[in-house]
This record gives C-alpha cells, structure tokens and sequence, in this order.
C-alpha cells in the first residue's frame, strides 16, 4: 500500500494518452464526487484504465469515484459477469493503493421487475421495439439510471468512430470542434446535460486507438483483462441486451458460441411474430394500428424463450436475479399455479390496461392456437431467410431457427383455432 505518493505510469509520454490525463486534470478538483460510466465493454474498460493510471501519478487528492453501471437484465450473462469481477477489483486496487483517502463506489442500476424486457413482453405484450417506438432504451437505461440527475462530472467512453449514428448524436451534444483540430480546447470534450456535466475525454479516438491500449494494457498493466479480448474476438462486436432488434446483427450471439446462437434466432422471430398483424391487438391511438401482441404472440415468445434456453444449455439470468414478494420472476411466469402467479402479476403491475390483460393461463397455453401459430410459424420462415443474420448462422452450418420452430409447432400440437 502506498500513501500520497506519486507511482509512475508506464503510459506517460504518449500524446493520446497525454490528453486524456490533461481532461482529468481540467476538470476533477478535491473533495467532489467522480462519477464513471461502466459497461464493461471496451470503451468503458478503456475510461476506467486511464483514470487509473492518471490516479496513480497524481497526489490522490482526497474524492470518491463512483463507477455507475447499467444492469439492464438483458445482457449478455459473461459480458455481464466480467462487468462485476472488474469493478470489485478496481474498488480492491484503488482503495488499497492510495490507502483509501480515495474510496470507490459501485453502483448498480437496475430497471424495476416490471419495466424489464421479459414483463413488458410476456405480461404486457409489448411487441419488438422500433426506430419509432424504441420503449426499451426508456425503460432498461434511460429511467434506472437517470443521468440528467447526477451532479457534477459523468465522464464516459462515448466515441465518435463507434457509429455514424454515435458521431452525429455527439456532435449535437458536443459541438464539431474548437481549435485547429479536434481535442483543440476542453469544451471539445464537454456536454453540459441535467444537474452536470458529461465529459468524453477519449471522444477523438479510433477503435485502433482503442486497442492500442488494450494490447498494452493486457501486457503491462495491473489488471488482469484478458476476458475483454474472449468477449471481443473480432472488431465487429457490440455488446447491450441481447434481444436488440434495432441491430441486423447481435455479433456477440455469434461470437460467444456456446449456444448463444439460440438466442439470435429468438431475437430475430420476436421482431418477426411482432410484424404479423394477427398476433397483435388493435389500438387507435400512435403511428400504427398494431397494438400489444396478443394471447397468441405471446404464448409463441414465451415458449421459444424456453425452447431456446433448453437447446442452449443457457439460463437468461434477469429471469432469475429479479424478484417480486420473494419470487423470482421465472418462478412468477413460468412455473407458478396460476391464480398465484396472476394475483402477484396484478398486484405488482395494477394499472395494467385492460387491452393489454392476459392471463398467464393463456400466455402458457401453446395449445389453445395451433393454425394460426402454423400459419405465423410459415409466414416468418419466409421472412427471416432474407436476414443477415440466418445467413451468417446458416452458412457456419446452424439453424438454430429450424430447431426452434420444429419444437415450436410440436408443443402446440393439433387444437382449433380460437377466434
């Protein structure tokens, strides 16, 4: 343990890096609260790295950090699990070296049980988000982590070379540049939004950049973070919950392996089922016609959802780490008799609209449709075959979506349909 003594970094004396340092120093002042935002994907591993280092050459003055994460529930489990082992470390190594006159919080936002993917789904028939009707950025990381209230500096990894999208939305936020170049002066790095400020202090860099650092970090740093290199083996890769149907491609259901393919083929119907208007209810109000998804859509995601943890060896762990009167949120869908698991969904969740009720009864009864399932299960086999995603699976030898939708069709068996 070393106290209010300068360690020196084996990164001093690169520019990037340099400037980097330089944005910390404008802007943290004694006795504030340091907020970083940390995903556990590259850029946010990146941000937490450099602050680190920039920590260990300076005279620790006396603040505590804050590294804020957003555990949506949806995300990919081994993305999600490297995110926490990392953070307790950082807590562990930061306090220990400076002898705790810099202490570190973790903390962990979480949307509430009724606001995550699998309620709005299964229990209020949300169909597949849109570019016009995006609820689950609103409600999985918008509303928990409330960001416009933090006070202070939120210092992020956002970088312009992510996206065109990501590039644009920051040059809104940010301002194109100042100076002869980009990183010209400090208010290139600065957003002022809510109650603070956000401050991108590696906007400018390029995903090399990025790995750059990485690579040096992995062979010369104080952390071990050989897990970011198996979570990203190509440059592709985009981590956030793993049902995104806003993305043509979920890279790391495909990298992974492991099975987690199942998973993009589930990702993939639920933006399918939800376009057939048949398994949608009907609304007047909005941009379209097409209300929730019906009894019938329903009970077809809530059966792929298991068929595709039981093929891939897999459990979805916001089924498991959410709870409600002391009954995870598996034990309340799934398996639950079903006046008790109705009595807890209606009591947690009373202000249900009435055309979007269903009762769990029906939502697990793949039974009660059969034709009309046969017919979506026809109508999206025709669909998805145009998607890049069943063909990149396809062409590595998988159809996880053949094997979903045979076990489909065999549990909803030979009923009538229900009008």
């Amino acid at each position: 343990m070393v106290e209010n003594a300068q360690i020196p970094s084996i990164f001093i004396g690169n520019e990037r890096i340099d400037k980097v340092f330089e944005v910390f120093d404008s802007t943290i002042l004694s006795d504030q609260n340091v907020t970083l935002a940390f995903s556990g994907g590259k850029d946010s591993t990146t941000l937490a790295l450099l602050f680190y280092e920039w920590l260990k050459n300076r005279r620790y003055p006396t603040f505590s950090v804050t590294l804020l994460h957003n555990d949506t529930s949806s995300e990919i489990d081994l993305m999600e699990q490297w995110a926490i082992d990392f953070m307790v470390a950082y807590k562990a190594k930061i306090e220990d070296f400076t002898g705790n006159r810099v202490k570190v919080n973790i903390e962990i936002k979480t949307p509430k049980v009724i606001d995550t993917f699998y309620w709005r789904m299964l229990v209020r028939g949300y169909p597949a988000p849109s570019f016009n009707f995006r609820w689950c950025v609103h409600l999985l990381k918008e509303k928990p982590a409330k960001l416009d209230s933090i006070e202070g500096n939120l210092f992020t990894g956002l970088r312009e070379a992510e996206s065109s999208e990501r590039k644009n939305r920051m040059r809104k936020k940010y301002g194109n540049s100042c100076g002869a170049s980009p990183g010209g002066c400090m208010a290139y790095y600065y957003s002022s939004e809510g109650k603070g400020n956000k401050v991108a202090p590696f906007r400018d860099w390029t995903d090399g950049d990025v790995w750059s650092f990485l690579a040096l970090y992995r062979s010369r740093g104080d952390f071990n973070i050989s897990p970011i290199f198996t979570l990203y083996p190509n440059p592709k890769v985009r981590y956030g919950c793993w049902h995104c149907t806003l993305a043509s491609v979920q890279w790391g259901l495909h990298s992974l392996g492991n099975g987690l393919q199942y998973f993009e083929a589930v990702r993939v119907l639920y933006r399918k089922f939800s376009d057939l208007p048949y398994l949608r209810k009907k609304k007047n109000t909005g941009y379209s016609s097409l209300g929730p998804l019906n009894a019938t859509g329903r009970a077809i995601m809530f059966k792929i959802i298991s068929i595709a943890e039981k093929l891939s060896g897999t459990k979805l762990y916001g089924l498991e780490t959410n709870v409600i009167e002391n009954k995870t949120l598996r034990e309340i869908l799934f398996k639950l008799p079903v006046k008790e698991a109705d009595y807890i969904i209606n009591k947690a969740d009373p202000k249900i609209p009435r055309n979007r009720y269903v009762s769990i009864e029906r939502v697990r009864d793949i039974t009660a449709d059969s034709a009309r399932i046969r017919k979506a299960v026809k109508d999206v086999k025709e669909q998805y075959s145009k998607e890049k995603a069943f063909k990149m699976l396809k062409n590595s030898g998988l159809d996880p979506f053949e094997d979903i939708l045979a076990e489909l069709l065999k549990m909803a068996g030979k009923s009538k349909v229900t009008q």
